[in-house]
């Protein structure tokens, strides 16, 4: 957990950073361009739409104060396959966001060279230039992203304060009629002009969002999120109106209208206009600063890039290869130089940014609902006012947005389809699996998240032996998110004379369970089939896992019966071979025999981690291969159960895969000397397979069966 060492100042000054500079310079021309003067206007809404999703991020943010921004909220309240997407939109958002800068770098260092050599002529020069910016700070391995650092935020500040003096000044010499000139007509380009503009140009609002990013690094994170993304979000529009005014009041060429000069000059109005009010100085004031800030969100964005793709790789919603800094970085630069080289100017990388953090931004409003909701109206810290409509309709106006910008720049559109498509199929395909283990696992490690998420999972327990059910009961506990979970216990009676016996064995359980603080609920039923009744109860009630005891010497039809069960119910299945110590706490060593087939691992991972959540225990996960089998094979088995145990254990446990062709006599062997064995159910019509009723047979240890159908 990294130290809380940023005050109110310091992490305001992250928030400027990352706002305040590349945006307003690289896209006023943009919304110009498009609004005219009522460019003014949709800064201005942009400024109140980001003002309220910086409310809702410092709610999420003071409820959930750790570092991890959107991706980490979304993981608490949303279901792996929906934080996946999540993760998949932010990502894409930084890497156009730095597509963005490195091209508005570029425009303004190709604007710079032509002042000395105006008939420079360099094909695809703001290409290559915009490249080279890129692979210059994936070479310098930038350090952790924060908007640049305090003194350049200092610097960036200090400039737009001297412009917008020295253009104030210029304005003090106009009359009033003069001045209003600059502002006719005001709404050049009309309502759908009005809103392009703002859908260009929320972007120059994007970086609040960093402060959120590092919310684990803050003091009194409960106090200074809120005032610091807000604060930041203030000034910065402090900043950009005054700016807008004196570029259209003093910072235009006689004869020429706003829209006019910023459609001639879309990526550099800024400096074209500072040289109106400021000569040469202005000019290149702003041409230094404009680099400086555009090289500033290009290294912010880049390193918040990789450290949002190895995020997703210690989740297992992207690939091992993403999950060191390095490769994460790769990735991310391969990714952001072909954005650079295929999206065609600075405009349609602005309208793709602005795209894709709206619809993060839509994201992070009904994270803001969803967390509010699950935990009763407790959440602490900051909460934002008018509950929940202002998220509720904030969150649309900026899917709204979303949406009208896709239609309106079709590119930018596409792009970010296409992106969700690609993203789909790769999860589908290659990352589901693996991501589905690891968020079974961070659930019962971390039991919270349950609840966040709207689950409350139900596990039945039938019971008709009375000394089996402290077991069962232990096993269901296991099983059972604490606050979260619900076990009802069932007695199924085949006629009004067994009520008696039924009762004294749930009243039974019922005493053990409340010795261990448990509140299971209690179930009877009558019925002259007690399989079916089971069958019936389990998916009426929509249990999450069934929970059944089972003896190594039980009958032929007896288990033809419950194989019948468990192939019908649809839900996780635990099968309980209660052994002579039936107290769990006093269970310290764990057999996990595996043969690769991982059709039962996200249960795996959740039932050894949940078992793990209140002792210590040393699992140890056993893979028998033949004697034939080369070392080759041998290598690649031991890799995989490598991954297979990091996945489930968090490398809490340790693999091993030996030669032994006898692999009943193995397990029997390894199974007595192990406090639990952890066994998978079969596919198909037989779900004991008869090496798991060899071990059953010859071994009085505890074994738990576990299986999905689904």
């Amino acid at each position: 957990m990294p130290e809380r060492h940023l005050n109110l100042l310091k992490t305001t000054l992250v928030g400027l950073g990352g706002i305040v500079g590349g945006g307003i310079l690289a896209l006023a021309g943009v919304a110009l361009s498009y609004s005219g003067p009522s460019a003014l206007l949709a800064f201005l809404l942009n400024s109140a739409l980001a003002i309220i999703t910086a409310m809702a991020f410092a709610e999420v943010a003071t409820a959930f104060p750790q570092s991890g921004g959107t991706y980490a909220y979304a993981k608490r309240v949303l279901p792996v396959q929906s934080a996946f997407a999540v993760g998949w939109v932010v990502w894409f958002a930084s890497v156009v966001a730095g597509a963005l800068y490195a091209l508005g770098f570029s425009a303004y260092a190709l604007l710079a060279l032509k002042s000395f050599a105006p008939d420079l002529g360099l094909p695809f020069a703001d290409k290559i230039f915009a490249a080279l910016a890129i692979l210059l700070y994936t070479a310098l391995q930038s350090r952790a992203g924060k908007g640049g650092g305090e003194l350049e935020t200092w610097g960036k500040m200090i400039l737009f304060v001297v412009l917008i003096a020295g253009g104030g000044w210029q304005m003090l010499q106009l009359s009033g009629p003069q001045m209003a000139e600059g502002f006719r007509p005001f709404f050049s380009g009309g309502a759908n002009g009005l809103f392009k503009a703002m859908g260009f140009t929320f972007i120059a609002f994007q970086g609040f969002d960093l402060i959120a990013a590092i919310a684990g690094e803050v003091k009194d994170p409960g106090r200074n999120l809120p005032r610091a993304m807000i604060g930041s979000l203030v000034i910065a529009t402090a900043v950009y109106l005054p700016l807008l005014i004196v570029i259209a009041c003093v910072g235009i060429p006689q004869g020429q209208s706003l829209s006019e000069f910023a459609t001639q000059n879309p990526d550099t109005i800024v400096a074209l206009s500072a040289r109106q009010f400021m000569g040469q100085t202005g000019y290149w004031l702003v041409i230094v600063a404009a680099v400086l800030a555009m090289l500033s969100a290009l290294q912010a964005n880049l390193v918040a890039a990789a450290s949002m793709a190895q995020s997703m790789a210690l989740d297992r919603t992207l690939p091992d290869n993403f999950r060191s800094p390095r490769g994460a970085l790769i990735a991310s630069t391969a990714l952001m130089l072909l954005l650079t080289i295929t999206i065609p100017d600075v405009g349609t990388a602005g309208a793709t940014a602005s795209l894709v953090f709206l619809l993060s931004f839509a994201l992070v409003h009904f994270c803001c609902l969803l967390a509010r909701r699950r935990r009763g109206g407790t959440t602490p810290g900051f909460r934002i006012p008018g509950f929940p409509y202002v998220p509720r309709i904030a969150g649309y106006c900026c899917l709204a947005l979303a949406l009208f910008q896709g239609f309106n720049v079709p590119s930018a559109g596409v792009a970010v389809a296409a992106w969700l498509t690609i993203g789909g199929g790769l999860f589908l395909s290659l990352l589901a699996k693996r991501a589905g283990v690891m968020d079974a696992a961070q659930e019962a490690r971390n039991p919270e998240l349950v609840q966040l998420r709207g689950r409350a999972p139900l596990i039945l327990v039938p019971v008709a032996n009375p000394t089996s059910a402290p077991g069962m009961l232990a096993v269901a506990r296991a099983l059972s998110p604490p606050q979260a979970g619900r076990i009802v216990l069932l007695s199924v009676v085949e006629s009004p004379q067994q009520i008696e016996s039924a009762q004294k064995v749930l009243g039974q359980a019922l005493e053990r369970s409340l010795d261990n603080h448990d509140r299971p609920s209690l179930l009877f039923t009558l019925a002259d089939k007690p399989w079916s009744e089971i069958h019936r109860v389990c998916v009426d009630h929509r249990c999450e896992c069934l929970l059944l005891g089972f003896s190594g010497g039980q009958a032929h039809e007896r288990l033809a019966d419950l194989s019948a069960l468990i192939r019908t119910v649809q839900c996780d299945v635990v099968v309980v071979r209660i052994g002579k110590e039936m107290d769990l706490s006093k269970f310290k060593t764990v057999l996990v025999p595996v043969a690769g087939k991982g059709k039962n691992d996200a249960l795996r991972a959740r039932f050894l981690n949940s078992l793990a959540r209140d002792h210590e225990v040393d699992v140890t996960y056993l893979r028998l291969m033949p004697e034939e089998a080369s070392d080759q094979e041998v290598h690649l088995a031991q890799h995989g159960l490598d991954r297979l145990v990091d996945d489930e254990l968090c490398n809490r446990a340790k693999g091993v895969v030996e030669r032994d062709s006898d692999f009943a006599g193995r397990l029997v062997r390894e199974s007595a000397n192990a406090d639990i064995t952890v066994l998978g159910l079969q596919a198909g019509d037989t779900v004991f397979s008869n090496l798991l009723l060899q071990v059953a047979e010859k071994t009085e240890k505890t074994l738990i069966v576990i299986g999905h159908y689904s």
